[in-house]
């Protein structure tokens, strides 16, 4: 363990040392950014008092992203660059045509932050990997202040809606989200790279996405971590987790006829029992009854404006409920139409997709933390949201490296005559 983390220090001292003093102060920075705003947006997004200082973070560092041209003297334009865009001005679009009504200005300048982010992240891959790595000690570090500000309930599961624990860092089902992702890194690095101290962090945040209550994010998290270990691991490690998953639901069904887990019992058999129903007064849970009421009613505006839209906060002025579809699928298509949520789709999507043709031995991240998102769009509308974005771009990044064939434009400064490689790099002299 201390020669693995001794071996990622000394990696990245090696890679900043090779550096000039300058420019070794601007990238140890920019890594000491990714680990700050990996803190700070679980931490103080939600927090008014305290928000423009996350903001402030997030700007800095995007401008040091930014800085970072004046070493690499190119910018690399993948996909992503082409495709946010593109979803922005859809969504732009849209608004106009609905009269210029709710305008928000959230959506376009995490993009921009984002995309800043992007161009640094895809300019060498020690970028991508230390920033990764460092962005989910970020992360860890969270575990650590919710631990402290929840001291007094860390061991006291929820028997009801009204003492789910969070709610001091937002809605207790975002909260969660950050649970989940956290897991899933966690789980990574320790499945991955031999860390296997981080599989306790594992078990923290499993523990905590618990106190939370959001069955949601326990599901959506465990089925990304199921079916990535069903792509990468040998053919012994699958068939255990088959067996795994057996016993997992097993243990489970006996777990939950404990009189101090009913809470759980009542919202699992009733998120079951609520597929199969619309009504939340039926015997279904009334949260999933509601949530795949709100996802319909959003297709339905859809179905009424399926080009533009309804534009900003659309479904919730028009929605019979007068809330948002709960659905990230539905949310777009209702608010913005049907090509901006396929642009959107395109960012999730494509890079799944693209795994295979990938040799890189970190491509298991992009299957746990895009699959996750992936899912959590049936239960959570997110496209406006920064930590969607900002790990949508981190891993959108490892495509242009890790993708043989993958066609991107490179426009470069440098004075020297660039090589053309195999692989379809197209160089344009600035």
């Amino acid at each position: 363990m201390k020669a693995t983390i001794r071996g990622f220090f000394g990696g990245v001292k090696k890679y900043l040392m090779a550096l000039t003093p300058w420019y070794r102060l601007l990238f140890a920075s920019i890594f000491l950014g990714f680990l700050m705003i990996g803190f700070s947006i679980p931490t103080l997004s939600t927090r008014s008092q305290f928000n423009l200082v996350n903001i402030g973070l997030e700007v800095a560092l995007a401008l040091l992203c930014l800085l970072s041209f004046l070493y690499y003297k190119k910018i690399i334009i993948g996909p992503y660059v082409i495709c946010l865009p593109v979803f922005c001005i859809l969504v732009f679009v849209s608004f106009l045509a609905n009269g210029l009504h709710h305008f928000s200005s959230s959506l376009f300048t995490i993009s921009l932050v984002s995309i800043a982010f992007y161009l640094f992240l895809v300019q060498d891959k020690k970028n991508r990997q230390t920033a990764m790595f460092l962005f989910s000690v970020g992360l860890n570090f969270f575990l650590v202040f919710f631990a402290f500000f929840y001291r007094a309930n860390l061991f006291s599961l929820p028997t009801s809606y009204e003492n789910r624990v969070g709610t001091i860092f937002g809605n207790v089902n975002s909260v969660a989200r950050y649970f989940a992702v956290t897991l899933l890194f966690d789980f990574y690095y320790a499945y991955k790279h031999k860390l296997y101290w981080r599989y306790a962090l594992v078990v923290i945040c499993f523990w905590f996405l618990l106190l939370t209550g959001s069955m949601s994010n326990l599901l959506i998290s465990f089925l990304a971590l199921f079916f990535s270990l069903q792509l990468f691991s040998k053919r012994k490690t699958k068939i255990l987790s088959w067996i795994f998953l057996f016993v997992l639901f097993l243990s489970l069904f006996s777990i939950l006829q404990i009189p101090a887990l009913v809470y759980f019992k009542e919202r699992i058999y009733g998120m079951i029992a609520g597929l199969f129903s619309v009504s939340s007064s039926g015997s279904g849970d009334a949260s999933t009854s509601e949530r795949l009421f709100l996802a319909l009613e959003g297709f339905y505006l859809f179905l009424r404006r399926p080009i533009i839209g309804f534009g900003f906060d659309g479904i919730t002025n028009n929605s019979f409920a007068g809330v948002y579809a709960h659905n990230n699928f539905a949310e777009i298509a209702g608010d913005f139409g049907i090509f901006a949520l396929i642009s959107y789709e395109f960012l999730l999507v494509w890079p799944l997709l693209l795994t295979k043709k990938s040799k890189q031995s970190d491509k298991m991240t992009r299957v746990l933390i895009l699959g996750y998102l992936f899912l959590l769009q049936f239960a959570k509308p997110f496209y406006a949201e920064k930590f969607e974005h900002f790990l949508i771009a981190l891993l959108q990044a490892a495509i242009i490296e890790d993708v043989p064939n993958l066609h991107r434009v490179i426009f470069d400064r440098r004075k020297e005559k660039l090589p053309i490689p195999n692989g379809g790099l197209y160089y344009y002299n600035l």
